[in-house]
């Protein structure tokens, strides 16, 4: 390569710096235009309240048991033919 091809390439690379910097600092915003106001979370109170008794009892269905209804007649449930 010549001389001037290095000056060339330079120019270019200077025009594209100058031109990158103007163009980001139209999209990227300031540090003042990125400010949002938020809701403030409500602190979460340590005391706890019973559950009501309606659903939480003795005579409550218990769902971790395992259900069963009717006869499972079928000992391999797939064919395996």
């Amino acid at each position: 390569m010549k001389r001037k091809d290095y000056m060339l390439i330079l120019l270019v690379i200077g025009i594209a710096a100058v031109f990158s910097y103007f163009i980001s600092g139209i999209l990227i915003t300031t540090p003042d235009d990125r400010s949002q106001t938020v809701e403030i979370a409500e602190p979460i109170a340590s005391e706890l309240t019973r559950p009501p008794a309606d659903y939480f009892n003795r005579d409550a269905v218990n769902p971790t048991q395992k259900i069963e209804i009717g006869e499972d007649l079928n000992q391999e449930p797939f064919d395996a033919e």
